[in-house]
């Protein structure tokens, strides 16, 4: 029974039952410690962790919090080489070697155009086309070798499968941008936009397609080359 003294298990308030791990809400409930694990109090999710408030874990900090692996075997962050696959793996974003062959190197120049490419259409005004966004984004993950293809398993580690897939998602690209620049200037004529809010746009809008028709190029030259070479 409780008393005024301390006893092992027993409590009369609430301080009586705190404990070291922060991450724990420690209550007193009819007079016996109850701590309840608040996993939101260790932070937010890692890419391929969790955080979990786990005290009696032998891993677990001062606070009593913990990382958990999750995501096994899938996507995390790119390391913008085409030739390794980006795989969470027990808890740790790791770049193992995709055995795309040594034709693979190839594609590094055009993988990190399409990916920056894709990083200034992300970071653009929201008057550029969803599309154009949309487009290097596709030809981006299809470089990397994360397109899935179900009816073909090992198309996705072929280089010039990649390089010819991304050819053809970017194939409307120059168009849409030539459609983006000339309704910003049709917007100027009719003065529903500023000139230099237009000028800036236009400026965009022409920087992006000259990138795009050269990301379209250096894919061109690879997939004609590869198939010279084929012959």
């Amino acid at each position: 029974m409780c008393t005024g003294t301390p006893v092992a298990g027993c409590c009369l308030a609430d301080a009586d039952c705190a404990d070291e791990a922060s991450c724990t809400v420690d209550r007193c409930v009819d007079r016996a410690c109850v701590h309840v694990a608040v996993d939101a109090r260790c932070g937010g999710a890692g890419e391929c962790t969790a955080p979990a408030c786990a005290p009696d874990d032998p891993r677990a900090g001062p606070d009593g919090c913990v990382a958990r692996a999750r995501h096994e075997g899938e996507y995390c962050t790119e390391d913008a080489d085409p030739c390794t696959s980006d795989v969470c793996r027990a808890g740790t974003c790791v770049h193992e070697p995709d055995e795309s062959g040594p034709a693979c190197p190839a594609l590094l120049d055009p993988f990190r155009m399409a990916l920056a490419l894709g990083a200034r259409a992300a970071d653009a005004e929201p008057a550029l086309a969803a599309q154009v966004r949309s487009d290097l984004q596709a030809a981006g993950v299809t470089l990397g070798g994360r397109l899935v293809a179900a009816s073909t398993p090992g198309a996705t580690r072929d280089p010039v499968v990649r390089a010819r897939l991304a050819l053809g998602l970017l194939h409307g690209t120059p168009a849409e941008l030539r459609g983006f620049i000339a309704s910003i200037a049709q917007a100027r004529r009719r003065r529903l936009v500023g000139r230099s809010f237009a000028a800036a746009l236009r400026r965009e809008g022409r920087a992006m397609l000259r990138g795009t028709q050269r990301l379209r190029a250096r894919l061109r030259r690879l997939t004609t080359r590869t198939e010279r070479f084929a012959k």
